[in-house]
């Protein structure tokens, strides 16, 4: 009996030990996150040739307009602009709000000598505000319309980035 009591504590001991030990298992995670360039982007100054007398202009009439950007670091902003509502041919116009089938040409430049027609002008991007100059001439010839009227076209700007 002395001996059946012995080897049945054995057999408990084993038993425990065999519970007691523990597996151990390990995983890695990779925390991350995205950080998603932007810009913003809206018109600070539009063009205004003001007020022209009436009669050829005897020359260019120069003008410039702006555009306020802000764009995160590491994009390449681009500004584009459309033709115009008042587009015909290859030539911009403002028109006449009263009287729309008065004209007056102009074009829209990327360079202060007004010799590059603006196509697209890229925009330096590293987190700060930039402004960009749009210049803007009616050519020197040009008729001024004999009625008094505002003129005006609409030109869209766009951002891509």
């Amino acid at each position: 009996m002395f001996k059946k009591l012995i080897l049945t504590a054995a057999v408990l001991i084993a038993s425990a030990s065999a519970v007691a030990q523990a597996s151990t298992l390990t995983a890695t995670m990779t925390p991350t996150a995205s950080v998603v360039g932007t810009c913003t982007f809206s018109v600070a100054a539009s063009p205004n040739f003001g007020a022209l007398a009436i009669g050829t202009l005897a020359s260019n009439a120069d003008v410039t307009g702006t555009f306020s950007v802000n764009c995160s670091n590491n994009l390449s902003p681009v500004i584009t602009l459309d033709n115009g509502v008042n587009f015909i041919g290859s030539q911009r116009y403002i028109k006449g709000v009263t009287t729309p089938a008065n004209t007056l040409p102009y074009n829209l430049y990327s360079d202060s000598a007004r010799s590059v027609a603006w196509a697209s002008v890229a925009v330096t991007a590293n987190g700060s505000p930039q402004t960009v100059t749009v210049y803007a001439r009616i050519p020197s010839g040009t008729a001024v319309p004999n009625f008094q009227d505002t003129y005006n076209d609409t030109v869209t700007a766009t951002l891509t980035y």
